[in-house]
């Protein structure tokens, strides 16, 4: 099964279910995307997602126009400038913070592609598996994880149309 981050509301328990029922359908909606779970694993020729968060949005968007290698790379300057924010509470504090003055509460930065991918290193790091913002950005607590997007996902995430 394809996944790009974790995310409080995954469906991927109903993908099979959902594929039996529209095993047939050429078109699929899924209007509360998330993480589009149902969509990366759907057999739909054509995929249409929606979500209200932008943020969701800007996540899909940094993997659309940016490469697995990039992805790559930022994860290694995260550990390397900050340390690693699985093991390290503090390091994941600094992270966040430091993606909220320099991305969050830049206004010019809402479509950029690298403030995307450190929203998805963000994302899959959290506890719960839950992205929270308030008007001073990303807020969710430490949580003792980091889940890393695998090549497969990516690549096949940047071929859906």
């Amino acid at each position: 099964m394809f996944k790009l981050f974790p995310y409080s509301g995954n469906k991927l328990w109903f993908v099979n279910q959902f594929n039996e029922l529209t095993k047939n359908a050429k078109t699929i909606i899924e209007p509360f995307a998330g993480s589009a779970a149902i969509s990366l694993n759907s057999n739909a020729d054509n995929i249409y997602i929606n979500d209200f968060d932008k943020n969701i949005f800007k996540m899909f968007n940094a993997v659309k126009n940016s490469t697995y290698e990039f992805y790559k790379h930022t994860l290694y300057s995260v550990k390397e400038n900050f340390g690693d924010i699985k093991e390290s509470k503090e390091s994941y504090y600094e992270y966040r913070n430091w993606f909220n003055d320099n991305f969050f509460k830049n206004e010019q930065s809402s479509n950029n592609i690298t403030a995307g991918i450190h929203l998805l290193i963000l994302a899959g790091a959290v506890i719960n598996s839950m992205l929270r913002f308030s008007k001073n950005g990303m807020n969710q607590s430490w949580g003792h994880r980091q889940f890393i997007i695998d090549e497969e996902s990516w690549n096949y995430f940047k071929s859906l149309n």
